[in-house]
């Protein structure tokens, strides 16, 4: 513990910054002395809405190989948040995310992918967005030569399913844009920001409140 102006600080403290429109990004290899963690969007918030098929694998390592130059060439935003630059303590990565009652928790098979994604981009950022996404499918539908057994056995010996649907994942996140709007744009021309493709639909929440804990705070 520290006392900074009369204020306690804690050495475990960690700094959320999120990937989305109008977040403090640039801190990222700014704070050299405080824990820094990067917020992703893997409930497709501004990408989709989870009813999409919005793979964000390649955009989140577009995150993680973004360079601060806080201490030179290769001074990315991974290893601001992994601590071999600045040598914090904690490491971490948080995830934004839904889930329901459904067989796949997620409505949508492909809403899985970015799960996956996460968690696999979370233990090793050096990983390729293609090898995730082949990694998934074979798990997700079946291996070539898989047990007849499993829930997709047809489709999971398929190499021509397995190749096609993961270029049309890796081709996902650019077509989404294209066909809505780059990310966070309309934050800048409406009050909301959940309507970022040509058929806008109205989002409310009126059950939000602001929950204080010894841990966090947060909505």
């Amino acid at each position: 513990m520290k006392r900074f102006n009369n204020i306690v600080l804690c050495a475990s403290m960690l700094f959320m910054l999120a990937h989305i429109p109008l977040h403090l990004q640039p801190l990222f290899g700014a704070m050299k002395k405080t824990s820094v963690m990067p917020e992703l969007q893997i409930t497709q918030e501004y990408l989709g809405h989870s009813v999409q098929l919005v793979y964000l694998a390649a955009m989140w390592k577009e995150v993680f190989k973004s360079d601060t130059y806080q201490e030179g060439d290769g001074s990315t935003d991974a290893r601001t948040t992994d601590g071999s630059i600045f040598n914090q303590k904690y490491s971490v990565i948080a995830g934004v995310s839904n889930i329901g009652l459904e067989a796949n928790w997620c409505g949508l098979h492909f809403a899985q992918a970015n799960w996956y994604a996460f968690g696999r981009q979370a233990w090793s950022n050096s990983i390729g967005s293609d090898q995730i996404a082949g990694e998934w499918l074979k798990l997700t539908f079946g291996p070539v030569g898989e047990d007849p057994g499993t829930a997709f056995p047809a489709i999971g010996r398929n190499l021509n399913f397995l190749e096609p649907v993961k270029q049309m994942m890796l081709k996902s996140r650019e077509a989404a844009v294209n066909y809505s709007m780059p990310l966070g744009f309309t934050t800048f021309s409406r009050a909301q920001s959940y309507a970022l493709w040509p058929w806008p639909m109205v989002w409310t929440r009126r059950n939000v409140s602001i929950v204080v804990s010894s841990f966090a705070m947060g909505l």
